[in-house]
C-alpha cells in the first residue's frame, strides 16, 4: 500500500477508535510505528531517542508525543526516501548517458 494512503487511512480509523475508547493513545502510536518499513522505523526510533519521546505506556521517562507530530515526522522521512529514489534513478541515467556520448577526436 502507498505510504501516504496508509497514513491517511490509519490516522482516520485510529482517531475514531481512540475517540470511542477502543484504542489507547499508546496503542495508536505503536500500531502506526509497527507498520512502518524498517528503514523508516529505524529513523523514527532515532528521532524518538533524540527528542526523548515517550512511545510506550511502560516508559517511565520522556515526553508524551502527539500522534500528529509523529505522523508529520514520518511524512517527512517518507518524502525524503522518495526523493532519494528519484535522485538515484536520474543519477544512473546521467551516468549511463555520459558513457554513451562519444567525445570528439
Amino acid at each position: 500500500m502507498d505510504a501516504n494512503l496508509f497514513m491517511v487511512q490509519y490516522s482516520a480509523i485510529s482517531a475514531a477508535l481512540v475517540e470511542a475508547g477502543a484504542l489507547t493513545l499508546y496503542d495508536r502510536l505503536n500500531g502506526f510505528i509497527d507498520r512502518l518499513p524498517s528503514g523508516i522505523l529505524n529513523k523514527v526510533s532515532d528521532c524518538a531517542a533524540e527528542e526523548n519521546w515517550k512511545l510506550l505506556a511502560s516508559d517511565v521517562g520522556g515526553n508524551p508525543v502527539n500522534f500528529e507530530t509523529l505522523k508529520s515526522h514520518v511524512d517527512v522521512l517518507i518524502c525524503g526516501e522518495w526523493k532519494r529514489k528519484i535522485f538515484e534513478q536520474e543519477r544512473v541515467s546521467r551516468i549511463d548517458w555520459s558513457f554513451s556520448v562519444k567525445k570528439p577526436p
